[in-house]
C-alpha cells in the first residue's frame, strides 16, 4: 500500500503549497487514474509517491517505507517505477537493448538473470528488431514503449505513468495503454495513471480527481463521470458516451435505439 498522510508540499517558501494536509491510500489490488486541470497538483503528487519530491510536512510511505529516509530510497525506487510524459527525458543508453538492461545493472541483477529478463521484455514489447538501434531512431510511440519496457523489466510493484500518451497519436496511445494493462493482468503490477484524457481512466478501477490540491471525487471512473456539470465547472471533460447518455436514454425510451 502507498499511504499519504497529511502531506504538504510547496516548491518554494514564498509560494502557496501545491498540496496541503493531503491524505490518500492506494491499495494493492486497485489500478488508479489521477486527473485534474493544470495546477491541480497531480504531477506533484505523482513525484511525491516515489520520493522524487519529499514532503515539507506529513509522510508518504510505500509498503511501510518512508520516502524521507535516504537509506530507503533504493528500496522505494525498486517498488515504484515511473514513466514520464516525454520518454527522451529518461532514456540514457546508446542502444535499445542497453536501455532495457540499464536498471537491472543498477540493481546488480546477475548476468544470466539479466539476459533472460531483457530478452523476455524485448519480445513482450515488440522491440527485438530494434535491440541494436539507437533510441534516437525510434518513433515517439516506440520510445514510450521502450521507456515502459525499461521499467517493467525491473518488476516493480507499482508503476506511475505521468501522462505517458499525451505526446502520441491515437493509435500509439492505444498501443501504450494496451501494453500497460496486458502486463497488469499477467504480472499484477499496479498502474497509477496520471492522464488528461477522460477515456483512458475507464481502464482503471478507481479515479481520483484533483482540484487545487484537493480530492473532489474518488470513485469508480464511470461513477465520477455521472457528475458532468460539476466536472465541467472545474475544467474537466467527460467521455463522449457520458455526454450523450441523457439523449440516448430518451431515444431508447421512445424506441429509437
Amino acid at each position: 500500500m502507498i499511504d499519504v498522510e497529511d502531506l504538504t508540499f510547496s516548491y518554494t517558501r514564498e509560494t502557496s503549497p501545491i498540496l496541503k494536509n493531503f491524505s490518500l491510500k492506494l491499495v494493492e489490488d486497485k489500478s488508479v487514474s489521477i486527473m485534474g486541470a493544470n495546477g491541480s497538483g497531480k504531477t506533484t503528487l505523482s513525484r511525491c509517491l516515489n520520493g522524487l519530491l519529499l514532503p515539507e510536512s506529513g509522510t508518504v510511505r510505500v509498503d511501510g517505507l518512508d520516502t524521507r529516509q535516504k537509506d530507503e530510497n533504493l528500496k522505494i525506487r525498486a517498488l515504484v517505477g515511473m514513466v514520464f510524459q516525454n520518454p527522451d527525458n529518461q532514456i540514457v543508453s546508446t542502444t535499445v537493448e542497453r536501455e532495457v538492461a540499464f536498471g537491472l545493472e543498477n540493481l546488480e541483477v546477475p548476468y544470466e538473470e539479466m539476459h533472460r529478463r531483457v530478452e523476455a521484455i524485448l519480445r513482450q514489447f515488440g522491440l527485438e528488431k530494434y535491440r541494436h538501434k539507437s533510441p534516437h531512431y525510434l518513433s515517439g510511440g516506440e520510445k514510450q514503449l521502450l521507456a515502459l519496457a525499461s521499467i517493467f523489466v525491473m518488476s516493480p510493484k507499482y508503476i506511475i505513468l505521468d501522462e505517458p500518451t499525451s505526446l502520441l497519436d491515437p493509435a500509439s496511445r492505444e498501443k501504450i495503454l494496451d501494453a500497460v494493462f496486458e502486463l497488469r493482468e499477467k504480472s499484477g503490477i499496479i498502474p497509477i495513471l496520471i492522464t488528461q484524457f477522460p477515456e483512458e481512466t475507464l481502464r482503471t478501477d478507481r479515479l481520483i480527481l484533483l482540484h487545487k490540491g484537493k480530492i473532489v471525487f474518488d470513485e469508480k471512473p464511470a461513477d465520477v463521470f455521472e457528475h458532468e456539470k460539476e466536472l465541467r465547472e472545474i475544467g474537466i471533460g467527460v467521455p463522449l458516451y457520458f455526454s450523450l447518455k441523457p439523449q440516448l436514454e430518451k431515444l431508447h425510451l421512445w424506441g429509437v435505439v
